[in-house]
């Protein structure tokens, strides 16, 4: 609604699918709220002065005339804030624990492409939104199985949280996810109507972690699952 008589009605019907997606990812940020910080400040202590939406297609921005209070309770201070408004996103680690081996994918990205990086082809993990009404695990298992063609038989939650909360409203749920990794799961994936041209890389994880020791691998959530598995590894091998 606050949009309407800005855009045409076809720019509404294809940023329709989003709109869905960022109402549920506020639905949730209600239903699990982050936890109550050491001041007790919380979302009701901001005044908004001003509000509004200038930018909406397939993605969005928001920005907003606000008062924040102060940790010294001296006036509130006024500031102009604007955000990406983001979704909330699952994100998967495919791990073999039988062969120790990780499959990671590639694509091209636009945000590194824009920061002018001559290499905007990154590796990753496995990503994508999560669909109105659907659970984050849920989630990691479609898009584990759209992008990789792999099946899922365990998921180990490594960390929720936000991406970049000072600019944006992604929220990121990153698992790894246990999985045979064949030798032909290096499958060209990802879905045509979205976009996704993805090409899969199988890699045995000590040549992955050294990539990532050594910076090779410039991508946070990748680093966290992977991190995370370098401290879990032995217990998943023993237990598969």
């Amino acid at each position: 609604m606050s949009v309407m008589g800005r855009i045409s009605a076809a720019d509404m019907a294809q940023a329709y699918s989003m709109i869905l997606v960022r109402a549920d990812a506020r639905l949730k940020a209600r239903a699990l709220p982050s936890p109550v910080s050491p001041s007790g400040l919380s979302h009701g202590d901001v005044t908004v002065h001003q509000h509004q939406q200038p930018y909406t297609r397939f993605f969005a921005m928001q920005e907003a005339d606000i008062s924040v209070p102060r940790f010294d309770g001296g006036p509130a201070q006024r500031m102009f804030r604007a955000a990406y408004m983001g979704t909330d996103a699952a994100i998967v680690l495919p791990y073999d624990p039988k062969t120790d081996r990780v499959l990671l994918v590639e694509q091209f990205r636009f945000g590194p492409f824009l920061r002018d990086d001559p290499n905007p082809w990154l590796i990753e993990p496995i990503a994508g939104r999560i669909d109105p009404s659907e659970t984050p695990e849920a989630a990691a298992i479609r898009e584990t199985q759209e992008e990789a063609g792999l099946i899922l038989r365990a998921l180990h939650q490594v960390h929720s949280g936000y991406s970049s909360p000072g600019s944006s409203t992604d929220y990121f749920n990153i698992y790894v996810g246990i999985t045979d990794i064949g030798d032909d799961a290096a499958i060209l994936g990802g879905l045509e109507d979205e976009s996704e041209d993805i090409q899969g890389h199988i890699m045995p994880f000590d040549d992955f972690l050294a990539l990532l020791k050594s910076g090779q691998l410039p991508v946070v959530p990748l680093a966290v699952a992977g991190y995370w598995l370098a401290l879990n590894r032995d217990e998943l091998r023993n237990n598969s």
